[in-house]
């Protein structure tokens, strides 16, 4: 698999079974990798940052086929304005849980999402989810 077509996998399911859900009506901010995200209203009160981090690709398999891993984190980082309480946070972090734990999407398989409690960061209250994933490429 190409870096390209992981990035899009694990973006494309995070846009349709997270962010989707949550948009009806209060739309949620996301900053993704390299993209400049418009400031808006919604930005003032919560937002989400998206990384795809990669880690080391090697050869995980000499027999017949040969097969070359790539392992990386998929991070998402969860702003609140502080003084909000956590329920909104831990509705995203069960979301997330429920949708990438465990499961495997377009030849990208998901482990188990941690959950780390940052706390305030200036205005916010922030809780970051790091999930890792690990996708093959097999040569004949």
């Amino acid at each position: 698999m190409t870096y390209e077509a992981i990035e899009n996998a694990i973006r494309n399911r995070f846009q349709t079974l997270i962010i989707g859900p949550l948009e009806s009506g209060n739309p949620l901010p996301v900053e993704y990798d390299n993209v400049e995200t418009p400031k808006t209203d919604a930005t003032k009160e919560r937002w989400v940052r998206h990384s795809i981090k990669f880690g080391e690709a090697r050869q995980v398999d000499k027999s017949g086929l040969k097969r070359f891993r790539v392992v990386g984190v998929m991070y998402v980082q969860i702003f609140y304005e502080a003084g909000r309480g956590t329920k909104e946070a831990n509705t995203l972090v069960d979301l997330i849980n429920t949708n990438f734990r465990a499961k495997t999407d377009t030849g990208v398989v998901f482990r188990t999402p941690t959950r780390t409690d940052v706390g305030r960061v200036k205005n916010w209250w922030q809780v970051t989810v790091a999930c890792p994933f690990y996708a093959d490429d097999i040569e004949t």
